[in-house]
């Protein structure tokens, strides 16, 4: 599977990164072990093959402690890496992405944008 491009599909969850220059980084192996290391760009490639090939979020709740951000990171989800690192990312179409409670509806979204990798505890 090739992430190199803007946009992947596979089933029903596409996956889209926030800016071409992450997509570039995380969809080239080579950049990617250059920006992150060899363990961490095989983990980033194993949890976008688990997102791309979920048919919704709720697929993900129990893979990678897959979980949403609070205060103001609110509206963000991240799954684990390696250690501390984590892979954020967020609904694409936030608005039909909430429940009536103001909280994610993860059996609703089947389309998620990459934000970034990295420790936001930090």
């Amino acid at each position: 599977m090739d992430y190199a491009g803007r946009v992947v599909h596979n089933k029903e969850m596409i996956v889209s990164f926030e800016k071409k220059k992450l997509a570039d980084q995380l969809g080239n192996p080579r950049t990617c072990i250059q920006s992150y290391g060899v363990a961490m760009q095989k983990m980033i490639h194993r949890r976008l093959n688990e997102l791309s090939a979920a048919p919704c979020l709720e697929t993900m709740r129990g893979i990678g402690d897959c979980h949403e951000l609070h205060g103001v990171s609110k509206g963000l989800l991240a799954i684990d890496l390696i250690g501390k690192q984590r892979m954020v990312f967020r609904p694409a179409a936030p608005s039909s992405s909430y429940t009536e409670n103001n909280c994610i509806a993860w059996a609703k979204i089947d389309d998620v944008i990459i934000v970034g990798v990295g420790d936001y505890h930090k």
